[in-house]
């Protein structure tokens, strides 16, 4: 008795994987195209339990093809899903190669010379995990609104000096540094000084702000705020 529970426990365990990775919502190992061909993605294992096979429903009573890692194929579907793509077979099963009609894309910005950064764009982990040149901004320590070459646009935030005499630049963040309030001192640098004296910041960042001088008003000045 106790060698038929044994060989049951090895038997389940030897297909709960391709189960979990069948219900694998990150990563799909099965789809079908137009004509309900199915397709199978071998990082979902070759023993796929019953799964995406001949007798699946769904697969039009055919024997799925097998893709290997880096196999692409056009105008498949993922399992339970309505929407066909264009979809390679990575290690973590099949990835869209492009996700237009997804909407919760993520950036980041890498600096480049001249002021500018580099966009790349990424659907939510949907595009296989890859980054997409998606053009240029305005880098760290720069504002304003780069060209499409990342060759104009930006502008250097306004520089300050400490109280031992060291010049330094504004800071600011890539993709929300469009105007000169967006720069920013940083207290970690102080204290300060200035033609009306010394003095320090108690925060970590202190934005820039734009002021006029208006005759007769008490100071002398108005801030004007982007």
């Amino acid at each position: 008795m106790s060698r038929i529970k044994f060989k049951l426990i090895l038997l389940a365990f030897l297909i709960s994987p391709n189960i979990s990775n069948a219900a694998n919502d990150i990563g799909y190992y099965c789809a079908t195209d137009a004509d309900m061909q199915c397709y199978w993605c071998t990082a979902g294992g070759i023993d796929r339990g019953g799964y995406c096979g001949k007798d699946y429903a769904g697969c039009n009573g055919k024997e799925p093809i097998l893709l290997n890692n880096g196999d692409t194929r056009t105008n498949l579907r993922p399992n339970a899903t309505s929407q066909f793509d264009t979809l390679r077979c990575t290690t973590n099963g099949l990835c869209h190669t492009n996700c237009s009609w997804r909407t919760n894309v993520e950036y980041r910005y890498t600096d480049i010379s001249g002021g500018f950064a580099q966009v790349e764009a990424n659907n939510g982990g949907c595009m296989c995990n890859e980054w997409v040149r998606n053009g240029y901004v305005c880098g760290s320590g720069y504002y304003g609104r780069a060209n499409e070459t990342g060759s104009s646009g930006c502008t250097q935030c306004p520089s300050y000096t400490n109280t031992a005499g060291q010049t330094f630049y504004g800071n600011s963040e890539p993709g929300s540094n469009t105007f000169i309030t967006n720069c920013y001192l940083d207290g970690a640098n102080g204290p300060f000084s200035d033609s009306a004296g010394q003095y320090d910041i108690t925060t970590d960042k202190c934005y820039y702000v734009n002021y006029i001088v208006v005759p007769g008003v008490p100071g002398g000045s108005i801030d004007i705020t982007q």
